[in-house]
């Protein structure tokens, strides 16, 4: 929002609960404010700059550092598809979102975000979802490396 007194960027809060971001959205997000500060020759105060660098380099740093928010909006619509069993409720929205961040690769590290995991999906479905995760979103920098280097070791040999 800009202010007409001053011309400065203002940002106030409408709705605390309008919406939750995941990590590839904040990051999105971050840059494109970083973007337009830097083409409107706003001057933004050092510890604005400092933390948005930081905010940039810890979300460039984790697991969804690749992932883009049109493959979360997939992912989201993806698991919707997957129904509870008997009398169980579907996937929260902190689940899809920690799904999205945290891109699980075991059913241990499904366990933790899912509360009651295997009473409310049980194990197939669990490792459906693990599957769509590898499908869907891409994959981080380190995983494509080691992915390309073995691809390497195997036509070599």
């Amino acid at each position: 929002v800009k202010s007409a007194k001053s011309g400065s960027l203002k940002m106030e809060i409408l709705d605390d609960c309008d919406a939750v971001l995941c990590n590839a959205e904040v990051l999105e997000l971050v840059k494109s404010i970083q973007l337009e500060a830097s083409k409107s020759g706003f001057q933004r105060p050092e510890v604005a700059v400092l933390t948005t660098n930081q905010v940039i380099q810890y979300l460039e740093s984790s697991n969804s550092c690749n992932v883009t928010p049109n493959e979360v909006q997939q992912l989201y619509g993806e698991l919707a598809k997957f129904p509870p069993l008997d009398g169980q409720e579907p996937l929260k929205k902190k689940e899809l979102l920690n799904i999205a961040n945290f891109r699980p690769t075991t059913l241990v590290s499904l366990y933790s975000i899912i509360d009651h995991a295997e009473a409310r999906f049980g194990d197939d479905r669990l490792e459906q979802m693990i599957a769509l995760v590898e499908k869907i979103l891409s994959a981080p920098p380190e995983v494509e490396s080691e992915e390309m280097e073995q691809m390497e070791e195997e036509e070599a040999s």
